[in-house]
C-alpha cells in the first residue's frame, strides 16, 4: 500500500533526514516548483537571484530556497563571507520578492567536518523542498541550481510547462551552456570550451552505445519529483560528484525527460573546493598548460555498444567469449556470473531482466569500466580527435579541428 505524504515525510525524516524542516511559512497550495540553490563562500549570489527575478513571470507561485552553508572547520573568512551573503540576501528580497516568486534562506554555518561539502549542502535544501511539498501533498518538482549561474529569461515558464506536460517523468535534465563568450581570460575560455565538449562527448558516447540512462548529470541543471526524491533516499552526502550518483539512482525509477527549450549558464571559474567537476577541471587546465584536453578513446563506447547488444543473450547464457578484451577482463573484476544468477532470479521475462541488468551495470559501473579500459587498453586521446571520430561513427562530419565548431555540433545534437 502506497504511503501517504505524511507517512512518507515521517519515514524519510527518520531514515534519511539530516535536519528537521526550517521554514515556518506555509507553502502556497498552487506551488509545484521549488528551486534549490546551495551557497558556500559565494561573492555574487545576488546575480543569480536577479537572473531568476528577471525571468518572464510564472503562471503559478514558485519558491526559491537558498542554503548558505559552511563546515565547522571552514576558515573565518568563509564564515564572514557567508554572514555578508546572508545580510545581502535579506536586503535584496525586501524589494524583489513577489507573490509569484518567493525566496527563503536556510543558514547552516556549522556543518560537521566529516560530511560538510557539496552533497550535504544540496541535500539540506532539497530535503527542505521535499518537506514543504509533502505538507501540501504535492508531487512537485525539486529543481537544482547553483549560486554562480545565470538562466534564460524563459527558465521559469519552461520549468512550469515541463512539470505539467511530463506528468509521468520522474527526473529532468535542463539544457546548460558555459558562457565562454563572456570569459575574458583566453586560457580559461579555451579550457571551458573543451571541458564542455568532453561532457557532451561522454553522454553522446553512452547514447551511441545504447545505454538506456544516458542523461547529463550537471548539478546546476537537474530536477526530480518529490515522491521519487524520497524513494531513492534523497540527495547523498558526497563531497563531490553528488549530482552524478543521485541522477543515476533516480533514472532507473521511471521515465525521465530533457528540458531543452531554456538554458542554465554555469560559471567558467576555477575552484578547488571539490576534487572534480568544472572548477577543478579549470584549475588543472591552468596548471598543466596543455593545448588540448584529453578524453576517453571512443573505442570504449564501441566496446560498450557490442556488450549492450548481447544483454538479451545473457538472459539464458553466461557466455562472454565474443566480448571485446576490455569488457571481458573488466567483468572478471565485478563478479559478473554471480550477478547474472541474481538478476535472473529477479526476472520473470527478458524485459525485466534487461531492466534489472542496467540497474546493476549502471552509470557508476560504466565509468569504472571506462577508467579500467583507459588504464589497461585504450589510453586517453585529445578531445578534438575523440569527439570528431565519434561524430563520424554517428554519420556526422568528422574532419574538424576547431573545438568551438565541434562543441556547437554536440550542443545541437543534445537539443534536437
Amino acid at each position: 500500500m502506497e504511503k501517504t505524504f505524511a507517512q512518507l515525510a515521517e519515514f524519510y525524516q527518520t531514515r534519511f533526514g539530516f535536519l528537521p524542516p526550517r521554514i515556518a511559512e506555509s507553502l502556497r497550495q498552487e506551488t509545484r516548483i521549488i528551486i534549490t540553490i546551495p551557497c558556500h563562500n559565494e561573492l555574487d549570489l545576488l546575480g543569480t537571484l536577479q537572473s531568476l527575478k528577471n525571468c518572464q513571470p510564472s503562471v503559478n507561485p514558485i519558491e526559491v530556497i537558498v542554503g548558505v552553508n559552511a563546515g565547522v572547520n571552514s576558515s573565518e573568512e568563509i564564515h564572514q563571507q557567508n554572514l555578508q551573503t546572508k545580510k545581502e540576501f535579506e536586503l535584496w528580497i525586501t524589494g524583489n520578492e513577489t507573490e509569484l516568486l518567493k525566496f527563503h534562506l536556510v543558514y547552516t554555518d556549522d556543518l560537521p567536518k566529516k560530511h560538510a561539502g557539496a552533497g550535504l549542502a544540496r541535500k539540506i535544501i532539497m530535503d527542505e523542498a521535499f518537506y514543504r511539498f509533502s505538507s501540501n501533498q504535492t508531487d512537485g518538482l525539486i529543481v537544482c541550481l547553483d549560486a554562480d549561474c545565470r538562466v534564460s529569461p524563459n527558465y521559469l515558464l519552461c520549468l512550469e510547462e515541463a512539470e505539467k506536460r511530463n506528468s509521468k517523468s520522474q527526473a529532468f535534465a535542463l539544457n546548460f551552456s558555459h558562457d565562454y563568450e563572456k570569459e575574458q581570460n583566453q586560457v580559461l575560455r579555451e579550457g571551458i570550451i573543451q571541458y564542455e565538449l568532453h561532457l557532451r562527448y561522454y553522454i553522446r558516447g553512452l547514447r551511441y552505445a545504447n545505454f538506456p540512462y544516458s542523461l547529463h548529470t550537471v548539478g546546476s541543471s537537474m530536477a526530480v519529483r518529490t515522491k521519487t526524491y524520497a524513494k531513492v533516499g534523497g540527495m547523498n552526502r558526497r563531497k563531490a560528484g553528488e549530482d552524478f550518483y543521485f541522477m543515476h539512482k533516480v533514472m532507473p525509477q521511471g521515465t525521465f525527460s530533457e528540458i531543452n527549450q531554456t538554458c542554465v549558464f554555469p560559471s567558467c571559474r576555477v575552484s578547488d573546493r571539490v576534487p572534480f567537476g568544472t572548477g577543478r577541471a579549470q584549475t588543472e587546465w591552468l596548471r598543466e598548460g596543455k593545448a588540448e584536453l584529453e578524453s576517453y578513446d571512443p573505442q570504449v563506447f564501441e566496446d560498450l555498444k557490442f556488450f549492450f547488444s548481447q544483454v538479451g543473450d545473457f538472459y539464458e547464457s553466461n557466455s562472454t567469449e565474443k566480448l571485446p578484451a576490455s569488457i571481458y577482463n573488466y567483468l572478471e573484476t565485478v563478479e559478473f556470473e554471480t550477478e547474472l544468477i541474481r538478476i535472473r532470479k529477479q526476472s520473470t521475462n527478458i524485459t525485466q531482466f534487461q531492466k534489472h541488468f542496467f540497474s546493476w551495470f549502471d552509470g557508476f559501473k560504466i565509468l569504472k569500466f571506462i577508467h579500467f579500459a583507459r588504464d589497461n587498453f585504450y589510453k586517453n586521446i585529445g578531445i578534438v580527435s575523440a569527439s570528431g571520430q565519434l561524430l563520424g561513427w554517428i554519420g556526422k562530419q568528422e574532419s574538424l579541428s576547431n573545438p568551438i565548431t565541434l562543441l556547437s555540433i554536440y550542443k545541437k545534437l543534445d537539443t534536437d
